[in-house]
């Protein structure tokens, strides 16, 4: 019968077993993973057990001529996960014992060497006919099989169909089962029997402000932190001119912060731990803590900004102007939007999650159109300097001024 195994092809040592024909190495009979040059090595030592193999020899057999590789490092990595396959140690060897500045020899009984090293490079040469004759002798091994049950009565009376797999039987059941428990997730989440949960109510939010002071009349005179804990807002009080507050919602009174005298229209960083203002014609911010000043921008007759995730600052720097961006950290701000004609200011931004667009409150140049409503548009960031062309695929909304107001698609 061609193609059946020979002994010398597969070589045991523990519980281990080397299978030079498929360059596999097993324990108990399951596969372990081994890198390449680590069965190389594996098989260079199986070659001559108890004998040395130089360091000079693994590098001529793991590496071929003219290669540029440190060769050192190489062979000690080979070697080490040779051994973490084996769960072998270098200190306490049980395999692979290291002979100093010389090479390694493998101490381990070994059952079923081949008689040469030629044997072995042999087979090494052309694993996929090697795997193609496997499986032909394994069906030659069938065939021979099925011909005897079939030449003798007796023997083909006795044997027993092969029973199907356990698993087999029992995965129609498996599948109906999951299947069974998916409807009924589905039925319970989503049926028509369920009722409607009752839309969110709206939620108010009354605060004294803990100071004795006025808020002013225009812009936005107040700011809730991002993890709703801190109120920012501008007081002005019969001592002295207007200024910021930080307050903690936990906490009956605010705390001042010390050069913000004629702040307004104060927004929050991201993190909550800043907050931007306006004032003495500049953009500026200052922690949340206290502390220094920190001026960003110019911004003669401010509109409002948004500080984004991006810690970018967002601003209108005056009334009849494009918006403008800046870094939170300063420098120079650079303009983000261009007036399309019947529009008079950009104003008040609003950054949306993610920075993807920008939410801008625009009047109209009609008197009688603004009397009647506003509109808002969404720039998008990366073309909002572009041409006019470029601008209109902005989606427009119009926020209608009735007390039920709601957004509605312009057409």
């Amino acid at each position: 019968m061609t193609g059946m195994r020979n002994a010398s092809e597969v070589i045991r040592f523990g519980v281990f077993e080397v299978d030079l024909r498929t360059g596999e190495l097993r324990r108990h009979g399951l596969r372990v993973r081994l890198p390449s040059q680590s069965f190389q090595v594996l098989q260079l030592l199986l070659e001559r057990p108890g004998g040395m193999v130089s360091r000079e020899e693994l590098r001529e057999k793991l590496w071929p001529a003219n290669t540029f590789v440190d060769f050192d490092h190489g062979v000690n990595a080979a070697v080490k996960r040779l051994r973490e396959a084996l769960g072998d140690s270098a200190d306490n060897p049980r395999f692979v014992e290291t002979l100093p500045r010389r090479g390694y020899r493998f101490i381990a009984p070994v059952e079923g060497n081949p008689d040469s090293g030629e044997d072995v490079r042999e087979l090494e040469k052309d694993r996929p006919q090697r795997l193609g004759d496997m499986a032909d002798a394994r069906l030659e091994v069938e065939e021979a099989l099925t011909a005897t049950r079939s030449a003798s009565p007796t023997a083909a009376s006795v044997v027993t169909p092969p029973r199907p797999a356990s698993w087999r039987r029992a995965l129609p059941w498996a599948i109906t089962a999951i299947l069974g428990v998916g409807w009924i997730l589905v039925l319970g989440r989503w049926g028509p029997w369920r009722t409607p949960s009752p839309p969110h109510a709206a939620q108010r939010l009354s605060v004294a402000l803990g100071v004795n002071g006025t808020l002013p009349a225009t812009d936005a005179p107040f700011a809730l932190s991002p993890d709703g804990t801190l109120l920012a807002f501008v007081a002005r009080t019969s001592e002295r001119t207007a200024q910021l507050y930080i307050r903690r919602l936990d906490q009956l009174m605010p705390t001042s912060l010390s050069g913000t005298d004629g702040a307004s229209s104060p927004f929050f960083s991201p993190d909550g731990q800043w907050v931007a203002f306006f004032a003495d014609l500049k953009l500026k911010k200052v922690p949340v803590s206290g502390g220094a000043v920190v001026t960003l921008a110019e911004a003669p007759d401010p509109r409002g900004g948004w500080w984004s995730e991006d810690d970018t600052i967002v601003f209108a720097p005056s009334n009849r102007v494009s918006l403008m961006r800046v870094s939170a950290v300063g420098g120079q701000a650079q303009p983000l939007t261009t007036l399309r004609e019947g529009e008079i200011t950009h104003r008040f931004p609003q950054v949306l999650p993610g920075g993807a667009a920008v939410l801008i409150p625009q009047a109209p140049r009609s008197t009688s159109a603004r009397a009647r409503h506003w509109y808002c548009s969404f720039c998008h960031p990366a073309n909002a300097r572009s041409s006019r062309a470029a601008a209109t695929s902005d989606a427009m909304w119009r926020v209608a001024t009735s007390p039920t107001s709601r957004m509605t698609r312009c057409s």
